[in-house]
């Protein structure tokens, strides 16, 4: 019983240490004007100084006279400061995971995609300002499926750009 009060109070002391932070992809806007639309955020926890642990829902839809696609995506991601004080990371997405639906789905509707980024934060007075530079490496799974999405939406090509601004707790 003692044993699983202290772990209890460690966790919970964890808890109050991290450091939270939300946020939008403001290059998500751009897409608006395009054919593809995007909604993009981000719930991300600094679980030590130089470690970031985040989370990415994301929707993206493209309506057109002739063609009708859905994709839901949920990615997370460790990011590492090498160099903490500074904002200087590199990270690796653990999975961006997509689901496929819509009219003209396709038939494999589940894809697994993998990113390396680099990237620079920057907190002025609680607000956070995230740019940082994707690399997707879709792996073996790449088909007629990612190949559209890459057609229509900016964040699933070889390389995007991500100006996250965000709230940081």
């Amino acid at each position: 019983m003692v044993f699983f009060i202290l772990v209890f109070n460690i966790l919970i002391t964890c808890l109050w240490a991290m450091d939270f932070s939300v946020g939008y992809d403001s290059l998500s806007l751009i897409t608006m004007f395009g054919k593809g639309k995007s909604v993009q955020a981000e719930v991300a926890c600094n679980c030590l100084e130089d470690i970031r642990i985040s989370l990415k829902p994301s929707y993206h839809f493209i309506k057109e006279e002739t063609f009708e696609l859905n994709c839901l995506e949920l990615g997370v991601a460790v990011d590492f400061y090498p160099f903490y004080p500074f904002g200087f990371y590199t990270g690796v997405s653990i999975g961006r995971f997509c689901y496929l639906f819509g009219y003209d789905r396709p038939e494999k509707n589940f894809l697994h995609l993998v990113d390396i980024r680099i990237g620079y934060s920057l907190t002025l007075a609680k607000v956070l300002l995230d740019f940082r530079l994707v690399l997707l490496e879709p792996g073996e799974n790449f088909g007629t499926e990612a190949a559209i999405l890459a057609d229509h939406f900016y964040e699933f090509k070889k390389y995007s750009f991500v100006l996250l601004v965000g709230y940081q707790f």
